[in-house]
């Protein structure tokens, strides 16, 4: 922003000299009043503005990409962030959020194993305590309220069709991200929790979810 106000102050002088210069040339001689010079006058200013107005657009549209820019590193350090409070949470709460993480990740075979404990088939343990059953299900709450802003990050950051276009490509990012959506909402607990929690979040992300992520099946 200094650089870019020197860079004014500097053609305002270079303007304000050339000003002073041909003004003084008109008052003094003759040949500043005469028409060829009027007419190469004319020729110069018209140049001139042409040549300010498209420093103007430039200096512009850079300030313009460069606060996109800066915006874009925002939301992306908040992202990062965000994944990296979930993980915390999960792991620090896997007692209770086994069950749920194992439905989030359904398509993970190591999940699978026959070790674990039995699930119904709204991904709750078989058997449970009252106090466990009311812990898991506050629990899971955060949970999903972390995972869907997760979600919102990605939307936010890739777009539509950075998440869809290239779904089928691992080394995509965006498409990893939409198959990781896909794959949470499968969770019962996110399907029951959705209708009520979607009206906190930008509506054209709740959209998409309603969409193009539920009951959305892909190929893996």
């Amino acid at each position: 922003m200094a650089t870019n106000n020197l860079q004014i102050s500097l053609v305002a002088i270079v303007i304000i000299a050339v000003f002073l210069f041909i003004t003084a040339l008109y008052w003094t001689s003759q040949f500043g009043k005469s028409q060829l010079w009027l007419n190469y006058i004319t020729i110069v200013s018209s140049i001139a503005l042409c040549l300010t107005v498209v420093s103007i657009v430039d200096d512009t549209t850079k300030q313009e990409e460069e606060q996109a820019s800066t915006e874009q590193m925002q939301t992306l350090t908040l992202s990062q962030t965000n994944w990296t409070n979930l993980e915390k949470y999960i792991s620090d709460h896997n007692d209770t959020l086994a069950p749920i993480y194992r439905c989030m990740n359904s398509n993970n075979i190591l999940l699978k194993d026959s070790a674990l404990t039995p699930l119904n088939k709204n991904c709750e343990p078989q058997s449970e305590t009252a106090d466990q059953r009311a812990k898991r299900i506050v629990d899971e709450a955060h949970l999903i309220s972390m995972a869907i802003q997760a979600c919102e990050d990605a939307w936010t950051i890739y777009g539509v069709d950075g998440l869809q276009n290239n779904v089928q490509q691992q080394e995509t990012s965006g498409g990893e991200w939409y198959r990781t959506m896909v794959s949470w909402f499968k969770a019962p607990q996110f399907r029951k929790a959705w209708p009520t929690a979607k009206s906190g979040y930008n509506q054209n992300f709740a959209a998409f979810v309603d969409s193009n992520v539920i009951n959305k099946k892909i190929i893996w």
